[in-house]
């Protein structure tokens, strides 16, 4: 998409789109404003394409569709259906715009995000920059289509990367659907915000303000420094050709894509988000005050690298900034709105400072190329002041208790209710349910909480033989055998008892749930409980 940069207003003059190079401006802006103003009308459609089918498969569509896009503006001779074909299939077509923030917060988290952002970043700029490099370099091969040998490398690395896409980034699996437990007198969670709650949250409407203002500079900026370089030396520029324009993107696309991936991710966690936004906002400033003053080819691709990896690292900044705000539930939506906002401003950027370059030219000659250069130098200034706007709570996840809510509630559910209840104890949290206390064959049966505390104040005829019972309990738990065997995981057998016939199918009855319990045991669906050696029933005056 990006290789249209280094040729646009040579293919507007060579096709007669424009008069000459020095007035291709306004045709270079709309060529390529066309395909950013076409993700307008369907980015919050990717984002719910992204939320309703996955991730993957948008990604699998974007790659084709800018496929086709590509052969067929290297074929468009016709300036308004090379607008068309850049509009619907470079623009609507493109989903990678609003696939990949959710993506990437979705693959690295909260704390590896950044890291998935300048990786992806870094291979981005250089193959960013190295289309136009690309494009310098092949165009004009083939004399009837003069670009369609940069398009058709571009059709390439789109079928590349369908291909990797296919054999690498796996499919998101299902997510289980787990029944909720109900478990009173615990805090419930509160629901997911919607939509529209976490598109309106603040400070979103704060950070889709300066995603768009970047995204706008940023385009701004690739298009207007080729219009300047091209330009002759009279009107103030440096009169490059195609082939050595290229040159210097490329060096440049190396240079700052080595930045993006060995070091932005430092960069990030040593200032933090927004004190990079204030950085990169300010060091873009003084550079784009210099830049009308370089002469020297190989100062222009320093400082044309260290534009590019200051604005890479804005556009990450925002990313992980927004991803931290938003939702997990609503994230695709939400960066599709992003998007939606961050395509406006990056059709905008190169179509009114192209047209604004044109005309200051045409209007004070060579004082004129200064003035785009002192705008673009004052907008990073007011996106500085903006920043401070931005709350501290937003270096971190606010939902990041919501980003591992479905996987702890999976792992929740495979345990039993018994351990539920033994880790509320542990929280202080009293638990309505049935407790359970000791039976005959070393496992516990459940009884409610008034019949143990009618066990606990029976008859008095119990009450010594519940004492002495106690007493050898205690002694034969702190033995050094029944340590080992709770040490190895052995289950102590219970003595041999005597019942009194009337209480027969009483103990029948335990005994079959007691081995119920012991099966569910076995098969670790409930924890072992403990064990005493002297265990009892009191059944009116009868103590079995």
């Amino acid at each position: 998409i990006c290789s249209l940069f280094s040729y646009a207003g040579v293919l507007a003059a060579d096709l007669h789109w424009a008069a000459d190079r020095d007035h291709a401006g306004t045709m270079a802006g709309f060529l390529q404003s066309a395909n950013v103003m076409g993700r307008v009308p369907t980015g919050v459609v990717w984002g719910w394409f992204g939320d309703r089918f996955g991730l993957r498969k948008a990604l699998v569509l974007t790659m084709i569709l800018l496929a086709v896009g590509s052969v067929l503006f290297g074929f468009c001779t016709n300036a308004v259906w090379a607008i068309i074909v850049r509009f619907v299939f470079l623009g609507m077509g493109n989903g990678w715009v609003t696939v990949f923030p959710a993506m990437s917060m979705e693959i690295g988290g909260v704390e590896k995000q950044t890291a998935v952002v300048g990786t992806v970043f870094g291979a981005g700029t250089m193959v960013q920059l190295m289309g136009p490099a690309i494009g310098g370099w092949t165009y004009g091969f083939v004399e009837r289509w003069p670009a369609i040998i940069p398009n058709l490398a571009g059709a390439f690395i789109c079928f590349f990367a369908l291909a990797t896409l296919l054999m690498w980034l796996p499919a998101a699996k299902k997510k289980k659907e787990v029944k909720p437990v109900p478990l009173p007198a615990v805090a419930s969670v509160a629901p997911a915000p919607g939509f529209l709650a976490s598109a309106c949250k603040w400070p979103i409407p704060l950070l889709v303000v300066l995603r768009s203002s970047g995204g706008f500079l940023n385009f701004a900026f690739f298009e207007v420094v080729p219009l300047w370089a091209i330009s002759s030396r009279s009107l103030g520029g440096i009169e490059l050709g195609q082939d050595i324009l290229g040159t210097v993107f490329a060096v440049s696309a190396l240079l700052s894509g080595l930045y993006m991936v060995l070091c932005l991710q430092r960069v990030v966690r040593v200032l933090g988000l927004r004190r990079c936004s204030w950085v990169c906002n300010l060091g873009n400033a003084i550079l784009f005050v210099a830049m009308p003053f370089i002469t020297n080819i190989y100062l222009l691709t320093v400082v044309h690298a260290a534009i590019n990896s200051l604005m890479g690292t804005m556009a990450a900044t925002y990313i992980a900034l927004i991803n931290n705000t938003v939702d997990p539930t609503s994230r695709g939506k939400v960066n599709g709105v992003c998007a939606t906002f961050e395509a406006i401003g990056k059709g905008f950027g190169p179509l009114s400072m192209s047209v604004l370059f044109a005309w200051s030219l045409d209007r004070w000659g060579f004082s004129g190329h200064y003035l785009v250069f002192f705008l673009l130098a004052f907008l990073h200034i007011c996106l500085v002041l903006t920043t401070a706007f931005v709350p501290s709570s937003v270096e971190t996840s606010q939902m990041s208790g919501q980003d591992s809510l479905e996987t702890s509630n999976s792992e929740e559910s495979e345990e039993s209710e018994e351990d539920q209840s033994n880790r509320q104890a542990e929280d202080g949290v009293e638990d309505k349910r049935p407790k359970e206390m000791p039976t005959l064959f070393g496992v516990a049966r459940q009884t409610s909480p008034s019949s143990s505390k009618a066990n606990k104040h029976s008859g008095s005829s119990s009450h010594s033989k519940k004492e002495a019972c106690a007493e050898e309990e205690d002694e034969e738990e702190n033995s050094p055998l029944r340590q080992h065997r709770h040490s190895h995981g052995h289950r102590p057998q219970a003595p041999h008892t005597t019942s009194a016939p009337a209480a027969s199918e009483d103990v029948e009855k335990l005994a079959e749930q007691d081995l119920e319990d012991v099966t569910l045991m076995e098969r670790g669906r409930i924890s072992s409980p403990v064990h005493h050696s002297c265990q009892k029933a009191v059944d009116g005056s009868t103590t079995l």
